[in-house]
């Protein structure tokens, strides 16, 4: 990256401490982490790219983990009790699992050209 992007990412950072703070005015410490590192970005670049690369190894890391943790949710939030309530008040086996050993089906059927026209 460049000089030019370490900034905007040291700006977004110390913005992102002054909207803490708007919330929390308890904190005062957030101001000052904001200031330091708008301090920072203006005047040290190199310590400005190391910060940089810090912040989107902190984001890749906690965007490995939602992902899972967001997909987690939506299975066990949407699709397994759907799952649940379709066997218990349909009965019906989807997956054809208890009839067969296997859900390959024989189709005895003679191929036309007529078929390939309109597949679908």
């Amino acid at each position: 990256m460049n000089e030019r992007k370490h900034q905007e990412t040291i700006l977004v950072i110390s913005a992102g401490l002054l909207v803490f703070y708007y919330f929390f005015r308890d904190l005062t410490w957030l101001v000052w982490g904001a200031l330091t590192l708008n301090l920072i970005g203006a005047f040290l670049p190199k310590i400005a790219g190391y910060i940089s690369w810090a912040w989107f190894k902190l984001a890749e890391g906690m965007g490995f983990v939602m992902s899972k943790v967001i997909l987690s949710l939506v299975f066990y939030i949407f699709l397994f009790p759907i799952a649940m309530l379709s066997k218990l008040f349909t009965g019906k086996d989807f997956l054809l699992k208890k009839d067969s050993i296997t859900t390959w089906h024989d189709k005895n059927h003679t191929y036309r050209s007529d078929d390939l026209e309109k597949m679908w």
